[in-house]
């Protein structure tokens, strides 16, 4: 049993060794600026010309990254930039609203891209980071047409939108109708059971 313990904390810790994280300051409309976390499994291949790195996009809005940490173990041989959108984990929290927004999203990402130096990778967006992953391929392709040259570009080289929403209004009332139904009183209570002995 010591032995087994042994192999997991040296895990654990070689798991650790292997990854860099950081903030970033990226700026909003009113002119604050907030920290945004970030966590890069196996740094070293971020800039790898064979395989290029995940950049995974988490759900919520307002669920920490960590849950796609397991992402590591599944895709053992690139780099891995995960980061926890504002709100979210152990990014800054601002309590005014109006600083949240996709747009404000989309260029958080643009910004850690640049930062970090992120030129050609893979995107994975699950949930909530499925939209975002949407509208940051959609706003590159209009960036794309305004401009000329794209020797400069950053090159998303495949997306993967894993279990995200495509209508939020029509989720939002399909959530409406579950609430509901889980609100009503189930058929077969004991009322109808004391209708039945008479």
């Amino acid at each position: 049993p010591s032995s087994l313990s042994h192999v997991s904390s040296s895990q654990s810790s070689l798991k650790a060794s292997t990854a860099n994280e950081g903030t970033i300051p990226v700026p909003r409309s009113d002119g604050s600026t907030h920290q945004l976390s970030y966590r890069i499994a196996r740094p070293m291949s971020l800039s790898s010309r064979q395989a290029a790195p995940i950049v995974a996009l988490h759900g919520g809005p307002s669920l920490p990254s960590d849950y796609l940490y397991p992402l590591e173990d599944v895709v053992p041989y690139r780099s891995i930039l995960f980061y926890d959108q504002l709100g979210c984990g152990k990014s800054d929290e601002p309590n005014d609203i109006s600083l949240y927004s996709i747009e404000d999203s989309v260029a958080d990402l643009k910004a850690l891209l640049k930062k970090l130096g992120v030129r050609r990778f893979h995107l994975y967006g699950q949930s909530y980071g499925g939209i975002l992953a949407f509208e940051y391929m959609k706003s590159v392709a209009c960036e794309n047409r305004e401009e000329e040259d794209d020797d400069d570009d950053v090159k998303c080289l495949s997306a993967v939108l894993s279990s995200a929403p495509t209508d939020v209004p029509q989720i939002e009332k399909d959530f409406e109708r579950l609430t509901k139904e889980l609100t009503l009183p189930l058929s077969g209570d004991d009322d109808d059971d004391d209708d039945d002995d008479d």
